[in-house]
This record gives structure tokens, C-alpha cells and sequence, in this order.
């Protein structure tokens, strides 16, 4: 009869040695994960600062008007990727420190390119 391995890592416990194997891959993880999702909506808030360049080129109050309005924020498509930062950040933080900056690095990028590219 075959094992099954689930548990049978490099690890037995938690140790120095697993925070400097495991614990730098999944904060570099986050840290990917921190900057990726960002990359549209910091497109989407410049794209908002050359509005006015760009609109001196409209011909039409309609076009003007959809040029102004913007894209829909739907919430539900960022709801996924704050609770996943959420529990990671929450999970690992008590032999982690750093990744409580890093899960408040997240929100506050979040909110201030919501905030301004909307």
C-alpha cells in the first residue's frame, strides 16, 4: 500500500530554517501579488490624468459625455483579492512582523487608486 505524502515535507515544525525557505517565498508571494492587480487601475488613473489632453480632440457632447464617465467599479472582482491578502497577511503575521506593512501597503495603494482613478 502507497503512502500518501501530505505530511511528509522538509519541515516537522515550523523552525528559522522554514521562516528563510517558506516564509521569503510566500512574502515575495504577497509582494508580487501587492503590485499586479495595481498595474490596470494605475493605467486606468493615468489614462484619468491625460483626460483633459485628450478631450480637446472630442467633437461631440456624446462622446464628451462617455469620455467622462468612466469605467464601472464593480467591487466584486477586488473583493476576492482583499480577502486573500487579508488571511495571508493575518495568517502569517505573528512570525512574520513586515507582513502586516505589507497587507497595509496593499489597502492603502487600493484606496488612494480607487480613490483617485474613479
Amino acid at each position: 500500500m502507497a503512502r500518501i505524502p501530505i505530511f511528509g515535507g522538509l519541515f516537522a515544525d515550523i523552525s528559522n530554517r522554514w521562516y528563510t525557505i517558506v516564509g521569503a517565498s510566500i512574502l515575495t508571494t504577497v509582494l508580487i501579488n501587492l503590485f499586479l492587480p495595481l498595474i490596470p487601475l494605475s493605467i486606468t488613473l493615468l489614462n484619468r490624468l491625460l483626460l483633459p489632453l485628450t478631450s480637446r480632440f472630442v467633437k461631440t457632447q456624446n462622446l464628451m459625455n462617455e469620455l467622462y464617465l468612466g469605467q464601472d467599479f464593480t467591487l466584486s472582482a477586488r473583493y476576492g483579492s482583499f480577502l486573500a491578502t487579508l488571511y495571508i497577511c493575518y495568517m502569517y503575521s505573528a512570525g512574520m512582523p513586515i507582513m502586516l506593512l505589507v497587507g497595509s501597503a496593499y489597502f492603502g495603494l487600493s484606496f488612494i487608486i480607487d480613490k483617485v482613478g474613479q
